[in-house]
């Protein structure tokens, strides 16, 4: 196929005015892949993690904070706040020191949760980067189908112009009328017709390709075969919907200790020193500092904790649901398409053999088109057979291309 696309460059870029250059299916896909603006969020959204990592860390720190305060309540006969909630004023500058204890669990808890978001995020980026492949590779075989289209309507058409000498002298040799002759041009100005459609569908298929890929270039591309092989390896465990599933249940169960750890008993320690005096003259004689502990435990809160522990439970459900569905489908979807490919193959040699007689058939008539036997519009009518069976066989290829790429990718759906 790829010798056929070599014979007809000149023939192509004659009507383009375009530079021939070469992009392969790995070339797309590298180029994809680096522009997917989806692909550089999940990315990112890993370096946020790690932010959050450190975030939490550095939140264990003990706390320093520094308050001040001024408090001058204006006061006169009969009016002004009561000197005994007041003492008159406060003149306050104080360093306070906290920090929560015995934490050790919770960190743990929070530290593998962001771990599990990381993961998420790499197994959603890589499911995306599949999606992604197979989109290319498909669009890809797309073009390059089109383009092999463009080559058949050249095919025929050089085949028509071949005869097109040869009946002329026919028919000035009287073998032939001049209106079958006429006929023979209409059909050869229609085949022209023909190619220029062809080229049009096959630019836009290739301008879709680059618009998938973040492509800005509007020239016109030599495809090489794809080379589509089908893989042996795939199996339900390397795939990262089944991935997903999995971090996604271990995500319930640590949001599930989340709310237990948030209805459980927590202390912290806390000191301070400074100034605190209700007399700015006097305020260097009240220097001092305190310290103490905090301690918190919720007793009741209308049962929160149990209606969000069942909320989980609920989605659980629901995900283990998704994955049992997930599991049925990919092992009849693989049988499936394996069995449509088996069955392309069949057709494969069944075409194969259908041309070999025809190309005999040809042969047949061209011998008898010489000598007057066979109608001008009978060999026009063989040779579109002919070409009409090898675009056949070419459709099937490109059919089981896509089936292969179909079943390489099953495991993304």
């Amino acid at each position: 196929m790829h010798k056929k696309i070599t014979t007809y460059l000149f023939f192509l870029f004659c009507f383009t005015g375009a530079i021939a250059q070469e992009h392969s299916l790995d070339y797309f896909i590298n180029q994809g892949l680096s522009n997917s603006p989806l692909l550089k969020d999940y990315q990112n959204q890993i370096k946020s993690n790690v932010q959050d990592s450190l975030l939490i860390k550095s939140g264990q720190k003990p706390k320093i904070d520094a308050t001040g305060q001024i408090l001058v309540p204006p006061y006169g006969k009969n009016f002004g706040y009561d000197e005994a909630i007041t003492n008159g004023g406060n003149y306050s500058a104080i360093v306070g020191v906290s920090q929560k204890l015995f934490t050790k669990n919770i960190l743990n808890n929070q530290y593998e949760n962001i771990g599990l978001q990381s993961k998420s995020s790499a197994n959603n980026a890589k499911i995306s980067e599949q999606e992604l492949k197979k989109l290319i590779s498909s669009q890809y075989i797309t073009v390059y189908s089109s383009y092999s289209e463009l080559l058949f309507e050249k095919q025929l058409l050089d085949l028509l112009k071949d005869e097109e000498q040869i009946l002329k002298q026919l028919t000035e040799s009287g073998i032939y009328k001049q209106s079958d002759y006429l006929s023979f041009i209409i059909e050869t100005q229609a085949q022209e017709g023909a190619v220029l459609q062809q080229k049009i569908i096959y630019r836009q298929e290739l301008y879709n390709l680059n618009s998938i890929c973040g492509i800005t270039d509007t020239s016109l591309y030599i495809l090489p075969d794809p080379q589509i092989v089908q893989a042996n390896d795939i199996h339900l465990e390397n795939s990262p919907v089944f991935q997903k599933f999995k971090i996604d249940s271990l995500l319930n169960i640590n949001e599930q200790k989340t709310i237990s750890f948030n209805y459980g008993p927590s202390l912290e320690w806390f000191t301070d020193m400074g100034i605190n005096s209700i007399d700015p003259l006097l305020a260097y004689r009240h220097f001092g500092f305190s310290f103490g502990l905090n301690f918190k435990m919720p007793i009741y809160d209308g049962k929160q904790k149990n209606m969000q522990i069942q909320k989980l439970q609920i989605r659980d459900d629901s995900r283990k649901n998704y994955e049992d569905f997930y599991k049925k489908q990919h092992s009849q979807k693989i049988q499936q398409l394996d069995r449509k490919i088996s069955s392309y193959d069949l057709l494969t040699l069944q075409i194969n053999k259908q041309l070999g007689s025809i190309e005999s058939l040809i042969k047949m008539n061209k011998l008898q088109l010489n000598t007057g036997e066979l109608s001008i519009t009978d060999h026009i009518l063989t040779i579109k057979n002919y070409i009409e069976t090898k675009h056949q066989l070419n459709v099937l290829q490109f059919e089981k291309m896509q089936t292969i790429i179909e079943l390489n990718y099953n495991d993304i759906q």
